[in-house]
Parts: C-alpha cells; sequence; structure tokens
C-alpha cells in the first residue's frame, strides 16, 4: 500500500503517480468530516511531510473558536483588563470561507469587522445572515515571536488568499 498515514497530527503523505503528496486536516465540517488541504508534486515523502508540518501552527498554539455572539460578549467583559496583540481568523460556515487578520488590538479590529469597517466582503456576508465564528490566536501563547510570521502562516493554512476572503498571502504582499 502507498499510502503512509500519521496519526500524531502533523498530517500525512502518500505516492500518486510518480510524486508525492501532503494533505493536513485543517477543520471539521458540521457533520464531523474533516476538511482537508493538499499538495503534490513532491519528489519525496519527506518533502511532502516538511510541506504538511509547515503548514500547522506550531504545537504550542492553543486558541478556541466561538460565536460572534460569544465574541461580543467577550469584548465587553475584557474592556478593563485591555485587548491583546495576535492573529484572528474568521470563518464563514455558510460559504465556507476564511478570513485571517492580525492586530495590535485584537478585540477592536475583530469588532471592526462586523461593524462594516474591516473587509467588505466579510460584512456583507455578516449583514445577510451569514453565520460566522472568530478565532483569536495571542501573539504571546502561540510560539511565534514575529506577528507578521503568524499571520502568513495562518492564510497558508487556511488558504484564505486563494479561496477566502484574503486578498494577499499577509503583509500586504
Amino acid at each position: 500500500m502507498n499510502r503512509k498515514q500519521r496519526g500524531n497530527g502533523t498530517g500525512s503523505a502518500f505516492l500518486r503517480g510518480e510524486t508525492w503528496t501532503g494533505q493536513i486536516i485543517i477543520g471539521w465540517k458540521d457533520n464531523g468530516t474533516p476538511i482537508k488541504k493538499r499538495k503534490g508534486g513532491f519528489q519525496s515523502k519527506e518533502e511532502a511531510l516538511a510541506w504538511c508540518a509547515k503548514m500547522l501552527p506550531p504545537k504550542q498554539i492553543e486558541y478556541k473558536t466561538i460565536s460572534v455572539e460569544e465574541f461580543f460578549r467577550q469584548k465587553e467583559s475584557r474592556k478593563a483588563s485591555g485587548d491583546i496583540v495576535g492573529v484572528y481568523v474568521l470563518f464563514n460556515k455558510k460559504n465556507k470561507q476564511y478570513y485571517v487578520g492580525q492586530a495590535k488590538r485584537l478585540y477592536e479590529r475583530v469588532y471592526q469587522h462586523f461593524m462594516g469597517r474591516g473587509n467588505c466582503d466579510v460584512y456583507a456576508d455578516y449583514k445577510y445572515g451569514a453565520t460566522f465564528t472568530v478565532t483569536l490566536i495571542p501573539l504571546t501563547t502561540s510560539g511565534y515571536q514575529d506577528l507578521d510570521k503568524l499571520e502568513k502562516d495562518m492564510i497558508a493554512k487556511y488558504d484564505s488568499y486563494n479561496s477566502g476572503y484574503n486578498r494577499n498571502s499577509g503583509n500586504g504582499e
């Protein structure tokens, strides 16, 4: 059998024809099936697995996905303790698209998107009834030192430039 499964959460690599393909799970659908991201054309299994590792965030990243309503409640309760620096991931559950951004004032920036002062496509979809989830990734607990690198890696992980709301691959590039 040509397929090599890796049950440790770091992706998998398998031979397709003459080249290797790397595959990672980037999320889960409501019905419990995985959302996968693949890339083929690698000359070796090691190259494919290296791509998988690059697409996944460092293991230290711990974050929770919440509803927009829960986000608004958290934003209100954070007024006294201040805002945080990090990256956010907005996910449109209806059309399965992601938007990834970074901010020095994370709660305030995410709030702006849902009030019409951010990505206009995200706002339009939200305004007309799409259900979104919000994931906040604080820089301090991400395992990254560089906010730009964290954002760029998350844009790649969620493929939000090619098939989401992002208009560039990160940091204006």
